[in-house]
């Protein structure tokens, strides 16, 4: 669907309208694993300690650094004044920019995350008359398809319980690793499923170990000759050994434990230690954040190595979620509706990802600025230090705190065609 400048969302466009089926197929998830058992598979091992640590360092390592919106430096006060409403849209929306990320980040162990988008009018205020996001809401992927065209570009959203169709240009979908233009993705958790099952199996069988020899034998002795009935009774009073704290019984008889060297549950250890280090291998494409690499030893160089490894894999996935998922979809959407289609869109950060010693850097760049190599007003300077958020300068905008009233309606409905069924 095309949008030229001044479109808005309509209550028909939010509500879904049915699309046409002319050259449009239903796309069903190719994943061999969710064919034969469904996406609930992913949702069981969302529930295991180590997938669930593993996934918690992957989306806090991305989102924890915070966001900002930045202008089109070659785009002048216009630029500014486009990067300034973004700001001010992503922080007046229900919730917040990063629970949003967060619930993208969902794409990981699942492989996909869709979320609908809900929009309002400004009411009043510097802003009023533009469009501006009132929330997002997170959908379950379990109840949700896609239609395709030819070249697998996603041109409906299908509901499954209803067969209804909307069209996407209302939602944020995100597919992880989309291989050969899947829609659905790849979920992260694929690769370790194997590993999932066999310590889910492997737990199991230690945990009937642990109850069958986790406490010792008891022996008991007596006189022969002794009735059968008073054997039966003495039996009984043995078996109560583990549940009582004291037992009576008469001096020609005699009870003991027997103590004996048992090392089998080392064996169930050392394996659910292998495939808790498989399934961070996995997800994290490294162990030593989560354990010690199971040599009960390590050295600041190596784990400096399995961090760059880890910055590298997630320098991948905030990219992804900077140009994919908020410039491509949020911002862009915002711009178009009140700035124009040919406006360009402002940059969206999630900050460096890496720690740098300010110190030494910010010495360096003062020794190029005193020679006259570097202009002290270049915007270089604060991107290279990582500085975005430091406060006003030559490509960050100031927000100014006067209020431009302009004519438009009223706040309209901010349920508008949200989709109420079930999901």
């Amino acid at each position: 669907m095309k949008l030229t400048f001044g479109d808005r969302p309509t209550r028909t466009q939010e509500s879904g309208a049915a699309l046409s089926s002319k050259g449009v197929q239903r796309y069903y998830n190719p994943d061999d694993l969710v064919g034969k058992k469904g996406l609930e598979v992913y949702q069981s091992m969302k529930r295991d300690a180590q997938v669930k640590a593993c996934l918690a360092i992957k989306k806090a390592s991305v989102l924890g650094r915070g966001w900002e919106v930045l202008p089109v430096v070659a785009d002048g006060e216009r630029g500014k004044e486009v990067a300034a409403f973004c700001t001010w849209s992503l922080t007046e929306m229900k919730g917040s920019v990063l629970r949003l990320l967060s619930g993208v980040c969902d794409a990981l162990s699942m492989g996909y995350s869709i979320h609908q988008m809900l929009w309002r009018v400004v009411p009043s205020g510097r802003w009023a008359g533009k469009w501006c996001i009132q929330s997002a809401k997170g959908k379950d992927p379990l109840l949700w398809a896609f239609d395709v065209d030819e070249y697998l570009n996603i041109v409906g959203l299908r509901h499954n319980q209803t067969d209804k169709v909307y069209a996407p240009s209302r939602f944020v979908v995100y597919s992880h690793t989309p291989e050969y233009e899947n829609p659905y993705g790849i979920s992260e958790l694929r690769a370790c499923y194997r590993n999932w099952w066999s310590k889910d199996l492997l737990t199991r069988f230690w945990n009937l170990y642990l109850e069958k020899y986790g406490s010792p034998t008891v022996r008991g002795t007596f006189r022969r000759g002794t009735p059968k009935s008073v054997q039966d009774e003495f039996l009984k009073v043995l078996s109560a050994i583990q549940q009582q704290s004291a037992i009576v019984i008469p001096e020609d008889m005699k009870a003991e434990l027997i103590e004996t060297i048992r090392q089998g549950d080392v064996g169930y250890r050392i394996a659910v230690e292998f495939h808790n280090r498989e399934i961070a291998k996995s997800i994290l494409n490294m162990t030593l954040i989560t354990d010690d690499g199971g040599q009960g030893i390590g050295s600041f160089a190596l784990a400096k190595v399995h961090l760059d490894v880890l910055r590298m894999c997630l320098k991948s996935l905030k990219e992804d979620l900077e140009e994919t998922v908020m410039e491509e979809q949020v911002l862009k959407l915002l711009v178009r509706y009140n700035f124009g289609q040919d406006v360009p869109v402002p940059k969206f950060t999630l900050g460096p990802m890496e720690d740098r010693e300010l110190l030494p850097l910010s010495s360096g760049i003062k020794n190029l600025v005193d020679c006259g190599v570097l202009d002290p007003k270049d915007q270089f300077i604060r991107e290279f230090l990582g500085l975005q958020g430091a406060g006003p300068s030559p490509g960050r905008p100031e927000v100014s705190t006067v209020n431009r009233t302009r004519q438009g309606t009223g706040p309209t409905d901010g349920n508008d065609g949200d989709v109420r069924v079930g999901t």
